[in-house]
């Protein structure tokens, strides 16, 4: 059993703790006097505790927790991974590694393979504007085409849109398909006004 200074350093301060003499044997007249009798009393019970702190609380319940996971038997399926070494371990996580890296490198070769290459020159509005808005083209600009576009591909689609946009010459379906680009590429149109507005400072 723990002794009564062991336990004092788990416990919580007391509400209203009053330390004064005992209480008079009549019944208490003022909230003073209730507050020394219930003290009083509370001090000749044997063991009362107040409050147990929250830590401890939680350290018995992570030890009963722990002792029933020692009990639960492995399953069949897993016992390749308990049984196995720090070392096969590592190794595993090597192979994942390694087929990780393969696989973003599959990917970037994907893309660069299938780069739509015919992109119109970057001064070339009109075959801009047939490439993004024509029904008859087989390569609209799709969220695809828009992530493999270089940054002088996208500048260029932007500043066309940007213009298009002024003049108000663009249909409400022709809108989703600025906006696809913007949504991809809009750090690009940030940068391009930026360069607009200081190309336009240091004019003479």
């Amino acid at each position: 059993m723990e002794s009564d200074d062991s336990r004092d350093d788990h416990l919580m301060p007391r509400a209203l703790y009053f330390d004064g003499q005992s209480p008079s044997e009549g019944p208490p007249q003022s909230a003073e006097e209730y507050l020394r009798q219930v003290h009083w009393e509370a001090q000749s019970i044997a063991n009362v505790v107040v409050a147990e702190s929250r830590e401890r609380r939680q350290r018995e319940s992570q030890a009963d927790v722990s002792s029933q996971l020692a009990r639960i038997e492995i399953p069949h399926t897993a016992e390749f991974f308990a049984k196995t070494s720090e070392e096969q371990l590592n190794g595993l996580l090597d192979e994942f590694e390694q087929v990780r890296h393969r696989f973003k490198a599959s990917v970037r070769n994907f893309e660069h393979e299938h780069r739509h290459s015919n992109l119109p020159k970057p001064e070339n509005e009109p075959k801009w504007r047939r490439l993004c808005f024509e029904k008859q083209t087989s390569q609209r600009p799709t969220l695809t085409i828009v992530r493999q576009m270089d940054q002088k591909s996208a500048c260029a689609a932007l500043s066309h849109f940007e213009k298009w946009l002024r003049e108000e010459t663009l249909r409400a379906q022709e809108q989703f398909a600025c906006a696809s680009l913007l949504s991809v590429r809009g750090s690009v149109s940030t940068r391009i006004r930026q360069s607009q507005s200081s190309s336009s400072h240091n004019r003479p």
